[in-house]
């Protein structure tokens, strides 16, 4: 008789250990410290394989990855090509990227008489837009995401100018220098980084 009296004490400790130990996890997952939000790349559409990765397939998106901040891009490199398909949503990883074979610039000098940004520096990434000289003609995108990779002020006859050397994909040349032949009006849009968008 005693025998069993002993075996159903044993039985309710342990019914009262269960609830105490779940009573413990979920106060300590409470109490225990959320880790800090980091700043990464996440894809804003489906994307195949081979794309240049650009701006303006990824935005940046707050999230807790901890330790693992390391492994994905918080800012996007210059000519990237994806290695893999992306699904939208997709954290972007630095082993996603592959340098581009296809990423060959060539530099153009363009003249400016009018006021730059003045953010602008060697290294800025821009889009270049002309205003043919025609009634009603309004400005339009020439060469895209072209670097900043020299710049020269200049003064002559008491009017200053500025020359500014943009490297730019080969397949934009043709649409510069058009617009330099018929003496179109050129401006230097500055493009955002991954930050500031």
């Amino acid at each position: 008789m005693v025998q069993k009296v002993t075996k159903l004490g044993k039985r309710s400790s342990a019914w009262f250990a269960i609830p105490a130990a779940i009573a413990l996890g979920v106060a300590t997952a409470l109490l225990w410290p959320q880790s800090a939000t980091t700043g990464v790349l996440v894809a804003n559409r489906d994307l195949a394989a081979g794309t240049v990765a650009s701006n303006q397939d990824f935005s940046v998106a707050r999230v807790r990855i901890g330790d693992s901040a390391s492994l994905y891009l918080t800012k996007m490199p210059a000519g990237g090509v994806l290695v893999h398909r992306m699904a939208q949503g997709e954290l972007l990883t630095r082993t996603s990227l592959a340098p581009s074979p296809l990423k060959t610039t060539l530099p153009t000098v363009l003249q400016f008489k009018d006021t730059l940004p003045v953010e602008l520096r060697v290294g800025s990434s821009v889009d270049v837009w002309a205003t043919e000289h025609a009634d009603g003609a309004e400005p339009t995108p020439i060469a895209l995401e072209c670097e900043i990779s020299n710049l020269k002020s200049e003064s002559s006859l008491g009017q200053k100018a500025t020359s500014v050397e943009v490297n730019c994909l080969p397949e934009f040349l043709p649409n510069l220098l058009k617009a330099k032949a018929t003496q179109a009006t050129l401006a230097l849009v500055l493009q955002p980084t991954s930050l500031e968008q």
